[in-house]
């Protein structure tokens, strides 16, 4: 039992990289920060987006069939959402009470 040899050890990292989603090795995050390219925005589908922002899918389908809330859609089926605009939108829906639009706080 003295001659096993522990193969995982340190292979966990090249396993992570082995996966990545193209085919090269490395995290995908890190090639692309390497590559010189932009920060990739986080994509939501409508359901991980209603979820985190404690709405309804419906709500949200809503205000995207409305305009409101900016979408893309990839296979003609399927929408997603940008976190940042998912935010920028409930921001816009923020009211306080007894201030009416346009007053100062």
């Amino acid at each position: 039992m003295e001659n096993i040899i522990d193969l995982t050890k340190g292979r966990e990292r090249i396993f992570e990289g082995a996966f990545a989603g193209d085919g090269r090795r490395g995290p995908r995050k890190q090639r692309q920060a390497a590559e010189g390219g932009g920060k990739i925005e986080e994509m939501l589908s409508i359901a991980e987006a209603s979820k985190r922002c404690g709405l309804s899918r419906h709500r949200l389908d809503a205000a995207i069939n409305r305009g409101d809330l900016p979408f893309y859609q990839f296979d003609g089926r399927s929408r997603k959402v940008k976190a940042s605009d998912v935010y920028a939108w409930l921001e816009s829906k923020r009211r306080r009470v007894g201030v009416m639009e346009g007053d100062e706080a």
